[in-house]
Parts: C-alpha cells; structure tokens; sequence
C-alpha cells in the first residue's frame, strides 16, 4: 500500500459524555490564554478603565446578555463605549429622525450613533472594548479557542454541513 489508511477500518468511540471530546484540554488553554492576556494587557486594561471613567459618567464596564454553551445565559464584559442613558436617547433619535429610524429599522445600527463617547469611538474601532472579556474566557463563560462544534441547523431544518 501506499501509506494510506483505509478510513473504513477506523471506529468511534462513544464516550458516553454529554460534553464534546476535548473539552477539558480547551479549557486548560484557555484557562493559559486568559491568565497570560490579563496579566500581559493589564497596563492597557487599566488605561482603557481610566479613560472610560474619566471622559463621561458612569460606570468603565457594561454586562450584557449572551447565550453560551448548551443555552446557559452568562453577562459577558465590555469597557462602556456609549453614554448611559442611551436607551432613552436613541427612542428620542428614532421619534425625532425619520432618516435615523429607517437606516436603525433596516440595520438595527446606526452609521453615526450619538450615543457612543468620544473615547468609546477609539475603543470600538481597535476593538479594546472587548478585552474584559478575557475576565469571562477565566470564569468558563466563554472560550479563546473556538467553540464546541454543535450540529448547525439550516434555515430549512435540515442539518448543515
């Protein structure tokens, strides 16, 4: 032959876990991962926590919702890049601008949003805003190294590829 298996041969073998296989080595890396970014970024961390708090009032991190592994909802990090009151501000932007409320009906964004700081503008754009989540990869919320590869669905229902 020439080198090759013939993949006929080769077995699975069920391991009678509900977790995907590999799941405990994925977590020590990111486990590794987070420690090393956390302790490596701090002097950012800390630069972007202070100029969170410093340019406009409020807390430095926002939580939000968002759904992790096997559905469990988790509140996951980021530095605040927007006001604090921006939820009523954007309901008195949409009332008050029609062109501002068809782009946010079409997009559900908004190309210039004034609800985000001046310092959020920089964070969002170098994507610094999303380095608390390091904070969540350690708490086992998320993971660095990807995710659990889940059967996806298609939009006809039908397993995809």
């Amino acid at each position: 032959m020439n080198g090759l298996v013939d993949i006929r041969s080769l077995r699975l073998a069920a391991t009678g876990s509900p977790y995907p296989t590999g799941l405990i080595s994925k977590r020590v890396i990111d486990v590794i991962l987070a420690v090393s970014g956390i302790v490596l970024l701090a002097p950012l961390l800390i630069i972007c926590f202070l100029a969170t708090v410093i340019t406009s009032p409020g807390p430095a991190l926002f939580r939000h919702k968002r759904v992790g592994f096997k559905g469990k909802h988790f509140d996951c990090l980021k530095f605040r890049t927007m006001v604090t009151d921006a939820p009523e501000r954007l309901r008195h932007l949409l009332d008050s601008d029609p062109v501002a409320a068809a782009e946010w009906t079409a997009n559900r964004k908004l190309r210039y949003d004034p609800r985000v700081t001046a310092i959020g503008a920089i964070l969002r754009k170098s994507s610094l805003d999303e380095l608390p989540q390091l904070f969540n990869v350690l708490r086992g919320d998320m993971s660095i190294v990807g995710r659990a590869r889940l059967p996806r669905k298609s939009w006809s229902g039908i397993p995809a590829p």
